[in-house]
């Protein structure tokens, strides 16, 4: 299942769209490497399950180790794409409002973001790794072949391709607006944002009546994109500024 990647008023669809590409990678190469490692181990697997009714111990180790490298790939991936999408959004304030070519902020929240994103892809692995050890067991107990395994594998994670979409169109998303709001913070111009959609047709009911509404950043109940609308949001913020504002 595909999602599309409509026109943003972040301006980040090249963003999320690498971004997804780089994590569905990251599972389509580890889980390469499971099926070899099935293939390989096949006649020890089988065995292993006649007499002790388990799987062997060292190729269940090697699976997980598998799923392990898939979380460490992700990191640098993580890093990277949110990342970028928060210097985006901070250049995008600081350079139409003559603050330089970026607006300085505290690092530790960048990081935040990145951890936050990781995370959530993190425990998605996790939760993966009891769901592949009973499909292979059931599977070669049932008498399946190793490719009729690897393809109910396969077909277990083709929600990733989903997933990964979601997630990196939702992270992209919410670390532009975290940082746009930021930068118009310490940007001292404005305290205001307005928000944007694509005002396509697909806009949902909850972001629809938000568009061209404008809203202070030190209002607790100001509405900040993915945070308080939904997962995989397209909308954006732009810094409001006043002509009284600009005139002082």
């Amino acid at each position: 299942m595909k999602t599309d990647f409509p026109k943003s008023p972040t301006g980040t669809i090249g963003l999320q769209k690498s971004f997804a590409v780089n994590i569905r990678k990251t599972f389509r190469d580890g889980l390469r490497d499971v099926y070899g490692k099935l293939s390989h181990d096949e006649k020890r697997i089988t065995e292993s399950l006649r007499l002790t009714a388990s799987i062997d111990a060292q190729t269940i180790a090697t699976i997980i180790g598998i799923l392990e490298k898939i979380k460490f790939d992700l990191g640098p991936i993580v890093k990277t794409y949110i990342g970028a999408a928060w210097w985006k959004a901070n250049k995008s304030v600081a350079i139409p409002m003559k603050l330089g070519e970026w607006v300085p902020f505290d690092q530790r929240i960048l990081k935040a973001s990145q951890d936050s994103t990781y995370s959530y892809l993190y425990k998605f692995v996790d939760g993966k790794q009891e769901e592949l050890k009973k499909m292979i067991q059931e599977g070669i107990s049932q008498g399946d072949t190793v490719s009729s395994i690897a393809q109910e594998i396969k077909n277990s994670f083709k929600i990733t391709a989903w997933k990964s979409e979601l997630i990196a169109r939702s992270e992209v998303v919410r670390t532009h607006g975290d940082s746009t709001m930021m930068a118009i913070r310490n940007g001292g111009v404005t305290k205001e944002y307005q928000w944007k959609t694509s005002l396509r047709e697909n806009v949902c009911p909850i972001c629809r009546p938000l568009h061209n509404r404008i809203f202070n950043i030190d209002d607790p109940r100001a509405p900040k994109p993915v945070t308080d609308t939904h997962p995989a949001c397209n909308c954006g913020i732009v810094p409001y500024v006043r002509i009284a504002e600009v005139q002082k």
